[in-house]
């Protein structure tokens, strides 16, 4: 699976692949391994994106989701059920930068979730995140 930032964890600022990276690496991976009994299993970039964005979202991205489904969008998370151009469609007709869900966020920039508390501070996940980039 694409490597998908969630909140309230040290990863929480970390970008993600974009989804035209992912297909490439996947097809790499598959090539490699066309006569190993190694199966693969992977889901499609592009649903790794809306998935970080939803996971990722402050209130605009409501827009987004309604827009969707206002479109046809049901069940996209169940296999064979994901519709990429329904998705693009309400990004395009909310007109969003989504970008600004896929990045690298700044560890320092209040984020739409720090109101919720989980159980473990912010200040534990930065350290924990910093740690990891350093390599330590």
């Amino acid at each position: 699976y694409n490597f998908k930032p969630k909140p309230h964890t040290p990863s929480q600022w970390c970008p993600i692949n974009s989804y035209e990276n992912f297909e490439i690496k996947i097809k790499y991976l598959m090539d490699k391994n066309k006569e190993s009994n190694v199966i693969i299993s992977h889901e499609e970039g592009k649903q790794s994106v809306i998935e970080t964005i939803l996971a990722r979202g402050d209130e605009k991205v409501s827009d987004i989701i309604y827009e969707a489904y206002l479109n046809g969008a049901r069940n996209d998370m169940m296999e064979g059920m994901f519709s990429w151009d329904i998705w693009q469609i309400a990004i395009n007709n909310v007109k969003i930068d989504v970008k600004q869900y896929l990045t690298m966020l700044n560890d320092k920039m209040y984020l739409p979730w720090d109101n919720i508390c989980v159980g473990t501070p912010k200040e534990g996940l930065r350290r924990i995140y910093i740690n990891r980039i350093k390599g330590e």
